[in-house]
């Protein structure tokens, strides 16, 4: 962002400086300063498009690596290490697609640029060496004139890498938002059962107990009854 700053600083100055020496050279010197304003304008939305790609595809990437690590026993059983590579590698040659073509498309940008600027030394000596001829302009303006231009459009220029750098810090920017926006999901209210009733015990322990066992305890212990809203069993008086 500091960069994108420096470089519109410097390309306002210099065309002031430009323009108040002489407006008619200046103008014809940055006669060309339209196709790029087109060029940037037609790139800008494909760059933004691959670039949410890339990242869209290396995220992917990325969680499908945790979870083949999280259960690499899983992988080691099935041995699915093959297909997990397959996978993998399928991700990231998206992801490395992603990214080729937005180099491509900065690359033609960036040629287009170039050639509008080298296109600019020969109107720019060509006007100016007229506007000498006719003494309308001294040879000092029209160096002046012809460098502030020039260092005009270098800045202007110098301005289309760093939007790349910034597009990516504004897809990254969106995707914090969005984790940061998110409401957490409320729990469902847990709803306590109502108990109802008693559990009777009858006839259970002489069942359990060996008789020929001669310190085993008395063979009818007392019944008991277990109320089902509390956790300690109640003892009942001994059936009759």
């Amino acid at each position: 962002m500091g960069l994108i700053f420096q470089f519109t600083v410097t390309f306002v100055v210099s065309l002031g400086i430009a323009l108040r020496f002489s407006w008619s050279l200046t103008l014809i010197i940055l006669a060309s300063l339209p196709i790029i304003i087109v060029v940037v304008s037609l790139v800008a939305p494909r760059m933004q498009r691959n670039i949410n790609l890339e990242k869209t595809h290396l995220a992917h990437a990325a969680s499908h690596l945790i979870r083949a690590v999280t259960a690499i026993a899983t992988v080691k059983a099935f041995n699915a290490q093959a297909h997990e590579i397959a996978r993998f590698d399928t991700i990231l040659n998206l992801a490395t697609t992603a990214y080729l073509r937005l180099a491509q498309i900065n690359g033609l940008q960036q040629g287009v640029v170039r050639f509008v600027v080298l296109a600019m030394f020969v109107q720019g000596f060509w006007y100016g060496g007229s506007l000498v001829s006719s003494g309308r302009l001294e040879p000092g303006n029209v160096i002046m004139v012809f460098w502030s231009a020039l260092m005009a459009v270098s800045a202007l220029q110098n301005i289309s890498p760093q939007m790349i750098i910034l597009e990516k810090g504004k897809a990254g920017a969106a995707e914090l938002s969005l984790l940061c926006s998110g409401t957490p999901e409320k729990l469902a209210p847990v709803m306590e059962a109502t108990r109802v009733g008693d559990i009777e015990l009858k006839n259970v322990f002489p069942q359990l107990l060996d008789p020929t066992n001669p310190r085993s305890p008395s063979p009818t212990p007392p019944d008991q009854t277990v109320s089902s809203s509390t956790t300690s069993p109640s003892t009942s008086p001994p059936a009759t």
